[in-house]
Order: structure tokens, then sequence, then C-alpha cells
């Protein structure tokens, strides 16, 4: 859980109602940070599109230089 980026304090509390006998599956769910993340990936997405324009337009000048 630590690559997602989970505070630490979430991934004990997931930890630990994982090992109970019959997890709390909606309260696991909600520690599952998936719509963080993907609103996270929409940002890195569009970051990484004005890097390519960038690194495009300096190419085009390199080029003609």
């Amino acid at each position: 859980m630590k690559e997602t980026g989970m505070l630490i304090k979430d991934t004990k509390k997931y930890t630990g109602l994982r090992q109970l006998e019959e997890p709390p599956v909606e309260e696991l769910m909600q520690l599952l940070h998936r719509k963080k993340i993907q609103e996270q990936l929409s940002i890195y997405k569009k970051n990484l599109a004005i890097l390519d324009k960038k690194i495009s337009i300096y190419r085009k000048e390199i080029k003609t230089t």
C-alpha cells in the first residue's frame, strides 16, 4: 500500500481490518483511495502533455538553428 501513496495511519488501519475474521469490506473499500489516485493520474497526464509540447518546441528550435 505504501507504493500507492496511502498514508501510514490508513495502511495500518487497512492491515488491521484485513486481519479480522470477517473484515468489513465496505470500510476496506473506503480506505482504498482509488478516486484520489485517479485524480492524481489525470493531473500527471496533463503535466506530461505540457512537457511533451515544450520538448517538441525545443526540438524544432534545435533543428532550425
